[in-house]
């Protein structure tokens, strides 16, 4: 085993999530076993493996779907250096860290230029005789054209290759990637606060963000995806759900929906729903032991928040007797922790529900008019994430 703990960090789509390589083997694929998961086209449900050995770690694809390292396909294990990319598919790529310390890198020595074609670039010419070029600029001559006629007979392979379709190809390139997640944050956010407002009465101003939520995607250009579909459908049905538990009609375009296993793998998070779980609890004790009393979870594993983020992954703490100063330390703990909060009292409709709710004296319904939303995704953040 290494003396210090390696990892792999994420590199595209989004940085900086890192996965310790604490176990012996550790696998990455879209299966619910796998440490990281890449719910993407193309990715298997086990696809790549990490072997951490005494004498390092070790890549290895699953031998039907390729696993590239620093752009290039391994065939057979291969011993990960520092540094080097794993492209599981185009758009999600991870760097190694082998877990050495280090203060700066080393710079890299420079290259001696002696070919006959470095000459040229830098503007000498090649030694010349009476005869022709010198015996040495002859042969090198001869194995840079060989060179050069070997890479040429590279290329084209690579693009015949490239232009035969394979069980390998995916309806995703790295800039759908990037796309399809900037576009499912947007429909979280729409969905997240469709509900609050659902939640107190606003039907009308949440059935607007509902719809906004599925047509940011519906009318994008990955619309139209078959990889892409079941995961609008998988919305609708989410918004299905909430109608259904808030006891409120479910609108038409809504009510037969067919949701295909959920999406809370759909954008990349910085946490593991266990990690969100340890790290949430270890702030409730902390409040506990600081304030003498029990920090209330008002909201957990709603049928949304299991679908966007997974069981466990969010809570919701809507207030009803928290002074500032406690709001405030949650906040400030969550944060410390890495935890996503987000406020959704920032709603002008949630103000207007409170100051509506006091002025009839129903208290009950006014709480505190904090309605703070907590979960895993680290590193996102919209129009309500508190930073």
């Amino acid at each position: 085993m290494p003396a210090s703990p390696s990892a792999l960090i994420a590199v595209t789509p989004i940085p900086g999530a890192e996965t310790p390589l604490t176990e012996p083997l550790v696998w990455i694929g879209s299966g619910p076993g796998c440490a990281v998961r890449v719910c993407l086209p193309g990715v298997a449900e086990f696809h790549t493996s990490i072997e951490v050995r005494a004498d390092g770690c070790w890549v290895s694809g699953n031998g039907r779907h390729p696993t590239r390292v620093n752009g290039a396909v391994i065939h057979h294990p291969q011993r990960l250096k520092h540094g080097d990319e794993i492209e599981v598919v185009a758009g999600s790529t991870y760097r190694f860290d082998d877990g050495v310390p280090r203060d700066t890198p080393a710079p890299n020595p420079k290259k001696k230029v002696t070919g006959l074609l470095d000459r040229a670039r830098r503007g000498r010419a090649p030694r010349l005789r009476a005869g022709g070029l010198a015996p040495s600029a002859n042969w090198r001559l001869m194995l840079g054209l060989l060179v050069l006629g070997g890479g040429i007979l590279l290329a084209s392979l690579a693009v015949r290759h490239a232009a035969r379709p394979s069980e390998f190809d995916t309806p995703f390139t790295g800039a759908d990637v990037v796309l399809y997640d900037s576009l499912m944050l947007v429909a979280y956010d729409r969905i997240e606060t469709g509900s609050t407002l659902l939640t107190i009465g606003a039907r009308r101003e949440a059935l607007l963000q509902f719809a906004e939520a599925i047509t940011t995607i519906e009318t994008s250009r990955l619309g139209t995806n078959p990889w892409v579909q079941p995961k609008i459908e998988e919305l609708k049905r989410v918004v299905a759900d909430l109608y259904q538990r808030l006891g409120e009609t479910t609108p038409d375009q809504y009510s037969g929906a067919v949701g295909a296993g959920g999406l809370a793998t759909s954008l990349s998070a910085s946490m593991t729903v266990a990690q969100f779980r340890t790290l949430f609890e270890s702030l409730a004790t902390r409040f506990e032991q600081r304030f003498g009393r029990e920090l209330v979870v008002t909201g957990r594993d709603h049928p949304e928040h299991v679908s966007l983020y997974g069981r466990g992954g969010a809570i919701d703490l809507r207030t009803q007797d928290l002074s500032a100063a406690e709001i405030d330390w949650v906040i400030q703990e969550a944060q410390a922790r890495g935890i996503r909060v987000k406020d959704f009292s920032r709603l002008e409709v949630v103000r207007e529900q409170v100051r509506r709710a006091n002025a009839a004296g129903l208290q009950d319904r006014a709480s505190t008019g904090v309605h703070l939303h907590l979960d895993r995704m680290v590193n996102r953040f919209d129009r309500y994430t508190v930073r």
